[in-house]
């Protein structure tokens, strides 16, 4: 019996021969980086690998994913699953972009972001110096990423850029409105930076809610007093 066991470690029975990557989507990652940085474990014994060790290592190299599962299949196989981060907003810094996930986790710099992405533009940048793995901190910040992750799907929102500044936050957005001409006209929204976000934002859906039920048109709505003030056209 002694003999049969050893016979099985000392074979090649199970030793690490495949590594299978499965992602949920690969925009920043590919699969192949993943079965790249893995295959370091490859001819090694499948009983002795640490799965936790793995998922850290791809954890820590790559910043741009959230999620990852591995687990081994005997006699020969490793299987790596993994989801990427969400981005919701980009932080315009020192002429390139840092990526934003929903959890106000900074995953990634780009030169130009994606059209999808609505970039940040901080007037004062002496404020905010970021880098990638930076968790935002900033409560103004992290409100306006809770409303990008949470609401502006909701409310059909196409947002084209936001300035950022100690008093203010200005938002360029485009309502899902119906024109004569098809035209895409965009409407300035202002927040106070000075008071709490998340009542400002909600007075925005009840302003997004009826011009969109009554089809009507906005120049601006500016939210920085007791009373909102909408310009339309």
């Amino acid at each position: 019996m002694i003999v049969g066991v050893y016979t099985i470690f000392a074979s090649d029975y199970l030793i690490l021969k495949q590594i299978q990557v499965q992602a949920a989507t690969n925009k920043y990652v590919s699969t192949a980086d993943i079965k790249t940085l893995c295959s370091q474990y490859l001819a090694e014994s499948i009983l002795f690998i640490s799965l936790d060790t793995i998922q850290q290592d791809i954890l820590d190299a790559y910043p741009e994913i959230e999620k990852v599962s591995v687990h081994k299949e005997l006699p020969d196989t490793m299987i790596v699953e993994y989801t990427e981060r969400r981005v919701v907003l980009s932080i315009h810094q020192g002429g390139e972009y840092y990526y934003v996930a929903e959890d106000g986790f900074v995953f990634a710099r780009v030169l130009t972001p994606a059209e999808d992405v609505p970039p940040i533009e901080i007037v004062d940048q002496a404020q905010t110096q970021l880098a990638v793995g930076d968790q935002i901190q900033e409560k103004s910040l992290a409100d306006m990423l809770v409303f990008a992750s949470d609401r502006w799907e909701a409310l059909n929102l196409d947002v084209k850029g936001i300035y950022y500044s100690e008093e203010m936050y200005e938002l360029d957005i485009v309502l899902p409105l119906r024109t004569s001409n098809d035209a895409v006209e965009q409407t300035v929204v202002k927040f106070s930076a000075k008071a709490p976000l998340i009542p400002q934002i909600s007075t925005l859906e009840t302003i997004v809610v009826d011009l969109i039920r009554n089809q009507k048109r906005a120049e601006s709505i500016d939210l920085r007093f007791e009373k909102p003030v909408v310009r339309y056209l």
